[in-house]
């Protein structure tokens, strides 16, 4: 749980580029245009695009010099900014700072209906966080986007106890530091 694992990386470097650059950089990485629309087509969200353009690159990368590889694409595609973000990843530095209430206590059923039904598409950012591997993720298929993203939170509570600091430096990598804090509210009205 919140290992720097490929997936974290490269949702983490997703997140840096802009929605120009990730055609271009799809492209300098070796992808075909078939790919990329493929992509494009199978995913509405822009994050997921951009990250499923990355994933799509690692699978068919070596595994051992994809870091080396993106950072020098970064830097020939002229975003020397995500390079250095990359280059100086740390998974701590996006950790929540505020104080939570019993924060080693497991997060509860209670607490990932209310979460499922508020980060919409940035589940699966939450999921990589908490250290869901891409070929899990990926099995998502629900009818309604609320029973995907509680479905896989779920899931991800059985595989790893997820506490509420854990979800709280989750939601704060995915940007949703407005959750913490609707969450810290109820666990200290509790």
């Amino acid at each position: 749980m919140e290992e720097e694992t490929p997936e974290l990386i490269l949702d983490f470097i997703s997140s840096k580029l802009g929605t120009s650059d990730i055609k271009f950089l799809g492209i300098h990485l070796g992808l075909d245009s078939n790919d990329l629309d493929t992509i494009s087509c199978d995913y509405k969200n822009t994050q997921e695009i951009k990250f499923q353009t990355l994933w799509k690159w690692y699978s068919k990368t070596d595994s051992s010099s994809y870091l080396g590889s993106l950072t020098s694409a970064l830097i020939t595609i002229e975003n020397r900014l995500a390079a250095d973000e990359l280059n100086s990843f740390d998974v701590k530095q996006l950790y929540f700072k505020g104080e939570i209430p019993v924060s080693d206590k497991r997060i509860s059923d209670k607490d990932l209906d209310f979460l499922s039904a508020h980060v919409i598409t940035d589940y699966q950012r939450i999921a990589r966080f908490l250290g869901m591997r891409q070929d899990k993720l990926h099995t998502y298929h629900e009818k309604r986007i609320k029973d995907q993203s509680l479905r896989c939170l779920k899931d991800c509570n059985k595989l790893n106890v997820i506490s509420r600091k854990s979800m709280c430096n989750a939601l704060n990598y995915a940007e949703r530091q407005n959750l913490v804090h609707q969450l810290v509210k109820s666990w200290n009205t509790n």
